[in-house]
């Protein structure tokens, strides 16, 4: 089979098109140095970059000229257009040994970015050779530096705000919540109010110190305590009137009795309750407390009106007109009266509501009425007693003394100073202690310094690895400047989760010293 010489040179041309740059052209007449050219610059630049190629020839050549052609991007959607490129229009002849240099200028201050390939077309006498062209165009360096610079700052931003700003404004948001419910409701109690007060200026104090962990628990605690509050409100709102109905009339009796401890001490057992209902778990409990004060009081009010008429009944009694086994079994009644004067004036209640002693005294009075009645002889005329009339020295009556309630005595907080850890004796901090004398004014400047360093440290790595060892910064468009963002509002987080972790270290450390 015989083959057209025209096919097998077309394949050549092509085979030599796919090479790489060869020194050495057709029939080895021209030599070219360097085998290919590559220029990199930025976007913009005023000063064109340019380079030398050197041509040698091994036979006299005539003709020769230099053709620049398009170079285009790998996926040859952007084109750096041969008018950006300045060579040498005409060279003539070259004798052979004889070395000829020719400049190419690249024009980058309208180049577009990105990595762009081609071939620089070297045409003599009937022969011709390319020379590979690369050139590399960057976008400049100082919008990229300022979204790196930017992103860092975001994330810096949002990591200072996330580890302060976020949780100091919630602890902010809910004290004042708090606080506003608690002046809205009118009918809270005092107990209630106070303690959240309280615990809500520990939250403010902590927080204001930066002691976030301690805050978020205070405000826990106010929390809670208006939850208990709010949820049995209609249930704390009924026991307290019932206590307040039970301090009301205990308050109209105490004037009437003189010298008489049982009651006055459920007075004042019953004003501390009172005062401090949010010491009690739930209403349910303050209820049980106020319904044992009311049954004690009652309890002692019953015999001690008992005891009263009893005495009375006594006193009314003529011994002269007694036989003297009915006198001798009167004065047995008198000496009982006297016992159970004694017991009346210094029995105090129990804790548990149960009195076995007062008990014991309605009993005896109880058994000792009939007896009573017999030595009377004859029903008894005196009226029921109205009311409960002060005991008066003198007539065999016991005589208590009206006493005003003892006040609680609120426990006195101390304060302690705490001592300031002076700087360390070292060089560095005396030195800075001595320039700055204001603490407030070193840790600003600290801060801000600490802030500085790490924006540069930060925005000096991201820009060497995304900005300077990319030679076609740009070429992407967008992409490239959102990575450089990405990157610097991502290094924060990195920086802060590693800080972090140093810190937690640190600390386990302090703890086993």
């Amino acid at each position: 089979m015989k083959l057209h010489p025209s096919p097998w040179l077309s394949l050549a041309f092509s085979l030599l098109g796919c090479l790489p740059a060869q020194p050495i052209l057709a029939q080895t007449t021209v030599i070219v140095t360097p085998e290919a050219l590559t220029a990199t610059g930025t976007r913009g630049e005023t000063e064109p970059a340019i380079r030398t190629l050197a041509i040698r020839a091994t036979e006299p050549i005539t003709d020769l000229q230099i053709h620049a052609l398009d170079l285009y991007s790998r996926d040859r959607d952007r084109v750096f257009p041969q008018s950006l490129i300045t060579t040498p229009t005409a060279i003539g002849s070259v004798k052979v040994g004889t070395l000829i240099t020719l400049p190419v200028t690249f024009n980058l201050q309208a180049a577009p970015s990105g990595e762009f390939q081609g071939s620089l077309l070297l045409s003599y006498s009937d022969d011709q050779v390319t020379v590979p062209i690369t050139v590399r165009v960057k976008d400049a360096w100082y919008l990229p530096l300022a979204l790196l610079i930017l992103g860092v700052i975001l994330g810096t931003t949002v990591s200072s705000y996330s580890r302060w700003g976020k949780t100091t404004d919630e602890l902010t948001v809910g004290i004042e919540t708090l606080r506003t419910q608690t002046q809205n409701d009118s009918e809270i109690p005092l107990s209630f109010a106070s303690s959240i007060a309280v615990h809500l200026a520990d939250a403010q104090l902590a927080r204001d110190a930066k002691q976030l962990e301690n805050a978020r628990q205070s405000l826990n605690t106010a929390g809670g305590m208006w939850g208990k509050w709010f949820r049995e409100r209609p249930e704390w709102l009924s026991t307290l009137q019932v206590g307040k109905e039970l301090q009301s009339k205990l308050s109209e009796q105490l004037p009437t009795v003189s010298h008489a401890p049982y009651l006055q001490t459920i007075y004042s057992n019953l004003q501390t309750v009172l005062d401090n209902v949010a010491n009690f778990g739930n209403a349910a409990a303050l209820g049980q407390i106020i319904n044992r004060f009311s049954q004690q009081s009652t309890r002692y009010l019953r015999i001690l009106q008992q005891y009263r008429q009893f005495q009375q009944t006594l006193e009314e009694l003529n011994p002269d007109a007694l036989a003297p086994s009915d006198q001798k079994a009167l004065q047995d009644m008198n000496s009982w009266t006297d016992a159970w004067k004694e017991t009346l004036m210094t029995l105090q209640p129990s804790d548990s509501g149960d009195d076995p002693q007062l008990q014991s005294v309605g009993l005896a009075i109880a058994e000792a009425n009939p007896v009573l009645n017999t030595l009377k002889q004859k029903a008894e005329d005196s009226a029921p007693v109205d009311g409960l009339r002060e005991f008066k020295p003198g007539k065999g009556k016991a005589a208590i003394e009206a006493s005003p309630p003892s006040e609680v005595a609120m426990p006195h907080a101390t304060v302690t100073e705490t001592p300031v850890a002076a700087l360390d004796d070292t060089f560095v901090f005396n030195s800075i202690a001595a320039l700055i004398k204001n603490p407030k004014q070193r840790l600003q400047l600290f801060a801000i310094a600490g802030y500085l360093t790490t924006i540069g440290f930060l925005a000096g790595t991201g820009f060497n690895q995304l900005y300077l060892e990319n030679p076609t910064f740009g070429s992407s468009g967008l992409r490239d400047y959102f990575a450089l963002l990405a990157w610097g509002f991502g290094a924060e987080a990195t920086r802060n989760a590693i800080t972090n972790a140093l810190r937690r270290t640190d600390g386990a450390r302090d703890g086993l010293l």
